[in-house]
C-alpha cells in the first residue's frame, strides 16, 4: 500500500516541478504572431513607416574613428532589401555617429568620410525605416530605433 501511496504523490510532485519551471522560464513571446495574428506584409510597412514619424533626426555625437558598435542580426529587424541579414553597424566620423546596413553600400566602411550632412546610408532601403531590436535585445545609446531619411540623415528613437 505504501508504494501506491509513494507514485501517486511522486506524479503531483513532478507536475508540479515542471509547471514550476515553466512559469520560471515565462511564455515565449519573441516568437513572430505568438499572441495575435501575423499582420499582412502591407501592415508591416505602414507600422514601419508609422515608427518613423516619433525619430528625432539629428546625428549623436561621437568618440573615436571607424566602427564603434554594431547591433546584431539577431538582434534587429531591418528594413534592408539583401535576403541575408543584416547588422546594423555604427561608425564614428568627424565627431558624427554614421549608421550602415551591413550588406549594403557604405561609404565610412573603408574609413571614406562624406559630407557632414551624411549620417546614414541608404543603400538597400525602400523607405525611411532602418532597423528596429527585437527579442529583448539592447540597443544604442539608448535607441531601439533607427530611421534614414531620403536626404540621407539619421534618425532615432525610443520606443
Amino acid at each position: 500500500m505504501q508504494r501506491l501511496v509513494a507514485r501517486t504523490v511522486a506524479v503531483p510532485r513532478a507536475l508540479g516541478l515542471v509547471l514550476a519551471m515553466v512559469a520560471a522560464c515565462g511564455a515565449r513571446t519573441d516568437l513572430p504572431c505568438f499572441d495575435e495574428p501575423c499582420p499582412t506584409p502591407e501592415e508591416e510597412e505602414q507600422a514601419r513607416a508609422a515608427a518613423c514619424e516619433v525619430a528625432q533626426w539629428e546625428a549623436p555625437a561621437c568618440t573615436g574613428s571607424g566602427l564603434i558598435a554594431t547591433l546584431e542580426d539577431g538582434c534587429i529587424d531591418d528594413g534592408g532589401s539583401t535576403e541575408g541579414g543584416d547588422v546594423l553597424e555604427i561608425f564614428c566620423v568627424a565627431g558624427l555617429a554614421r549608421f550602415c546596413l551591413s550588406h549594403e553600400s557604405c561609404p565610412w566602411r573603408s574609413g571614406g568620410s562624406t559630407d557632414d550632412e551624411l549620417t546614414c546610408s541608404r543603400g538597400g532601403l525602400e523607405a525611411d525605416f532602418m532597423a528596429r531590436t527585437i527579442h529583448g535585445c539592447a540597443g544604442w545609446e539608448g535607441h531601439d530605433l533607427f530611421c534614414c531619411s531620403a536626404d540621407g540623415r539619421i534618425g532615432l528613437a525610443t520606443r
